[in-house]
């Protein structure tokens, strides 16, 4: 059988009296309760108490807070072995623990910027249950507007919400709304891709029109000569275009001017 050895930070010596290392029991203490009771039934059998009866006397072994609850509770304690049972419920810190846990979740749980009202609304209760199973509905309602999101909590605000149930039937209703609308966003936005596509196909297969190189708008002033349009080359001819450049006349090239060709041939 695996022996017990007392919880004190320095072992016992075989000089000193057990009861010198027995360590007070807080009620914020991390210690677990049972543990706590097991090394205190060791010390008391060490001086020859047995608990049976000596357990009226670990009020002694309590701090001043954890003596209160021994003074508001003696009423209970019909012996030993109740008083191990309500004090060890009382004091676990596994209970204690899950309980701080859930007061801490119960208090961080915000809603998010985009997260609908009623997961956070079944979260948070679901918190809140497990921090206390009959808070008031009232209590209920601060820790959930606590939570929310700043543009719901002005909405929320502006209604007349008494209880839980109507604060879920009201982000029901919202949800229903922000999906309506989120709904005819989404037929619009499909109406004008649509309209674009159509827009687009009509265009298909069209060739740009070809335009001469005389009659491309260059942006130079010497290549326009500041004429009305583009097309001052083909519609005004030169005027010396048809003349001829050996007899200086109109209707003719110089190949085919009779003149020059006669002098030629008279050998002027």
């Amino acid at each position: 059988m695996k022996s017990h050895k007392p919880i004190n930070e320095q072992p016992m010596s075989m000089t000193q009296h057990p009861m010198q290392g027995a360590a007070k029991f807080s009620a914020k203490s991390t210690k677990d309760a049972k543990e706590w009771l097991e090394d205190l039934a060791f010390r008391f059998a060490a001086v020859d108490i047995d608990m049976t009866t000596g357990w009226r006397k670990i009020y002694l072994y309590l701090d001043e807070q954890a003596a209160k609850w021994w003074r508001d509770n003696q009423g209970n304690f019909e012996d030993w072995y109740s008083f191990r049972k309500i004090f060890e419920e009382e004091h676990s810190p596994s209970l204690a623990s899950i309980r701080a846990t859930a007061a801490k979740d119960m208090a961080d749980r915000k809603q998010g910027k985009s997260e609908p009202l009623t997961a956070y609304y079944h979260d948070k209760i679901k918190l809140i249950k497990r921090y206390e199973t009959n808070m008031p509905e009232a209590q209920q309602l601060e820790w959930l507007q606590a939570g929310m999101w700043h543009t719901t909590l002005e909405e929320f605000l502006k209604c007349t919400i008494t209880s839980t149930k109507e604060l879920k039937n009201y982000a029901i209703q919202i949800e229903a709304k922000q999906s309506l609308l989120a709904k005819i966003k989404a037929e619009q936005d499909e109406e004008e891709r649509t309209a674009r596509l159509v827009q687009q196909a009509q265009h298909i297969g069209e060739q740009p029109r070809y335009v001469p190189p005389y009659q491309r708008n260059t942006g130079s002033y010497a290549d326009n000569r500041s004429m009305p349009n583009n097309q001052w080359v083909s519609q005004q001819p030169s005027e010396w275009d048809n003349r001829c450049y050996q007899c200086g006349t109109f209707g003719h090239i110089a190949r085919d001017c009779h003149s020059y060709h006669s002098k030629n041939f008279r050998g002027e």
